[in-house]
């Protein structure tokens, strides 16, 4: 026997929480932080802000979210978010929450415990690989065979970071639909 649920709520709707996962400011130390302060909506904003790729260097990404934190720390409609409760709190207190992204595996510079170094930064996602090669993968489908089979094969350093990384960053899928 199926049951119906009705579509009504026995309360007031709670507002969407609105999850923006890779947003981009200017790569720049002095880049304008309060510009995310344009994603605040009622029911809650996290913002995850990408920080660096490939060509940048694990000195350049550390200096740039040093720079980052400190400001938007100072900005009260900002808030850094390490965790979900950080989240959950931006959003009660009409903040939005802030975390960082790699768009790809490039800034840990070959050397696997940046992974915790970036996580302790505010880092909760990375692309392992985009456009570029680099130790974690190749290219983007139909650019070249070899690329696409290391990134399924794990026959590189992409599924050793994944181990290394554990629960503490989430690793995106490498084709995501707005980017292929």
């Amino acid at each position: 026997m199926m049951r119906t649920v009705p579509n009504e709520s026995s309360g007031p709707r709670r507002p969407p929480l609105l999850w923006e996962q890779h947003c981009c400011l200017p790569l720049e130390r002095r880049a304008d932080v309060g510009e995310l302060a344009r994603c605040r909506r009622p029911g809650g904003s996290f913002v995850s802000v990408n920080v660096g790729c490939v060509p940048h260097s694990a000195e350049d990404v550390t200096g740039l979210i040093a720079s980052w934190r400190q400001r938007i720390a100072a900005d009260e409609r900002l808030r850094l978010a390490a965790s979900v409760d950080d989240v959950e709190a931006a959003g009660r207190a009409g903040e939005v929450a802030v975390a960082f992204d790699l768009g790809d595996s490039g800034p840990l510079d070959g050397q696997l415990h940046q992974v915790r170094h970036f996580y302790d930064l505010g880092v909760r996602t990375m692309l392992p690989s985009y456009n570029n090669r680099n130790a974690a993968g190749g290219r983007l489908p139909g650019r070249g065979r070899r690329g696409a089979h290391r990134l399924r094969s794990g026959a590189d350093k992409g599924d050793e970071c994944r181990r290394h990384g554990g629960r503490r960053i989430s690793l995106r899928c490498p084709y995501r639909a707005g980017h292929v």
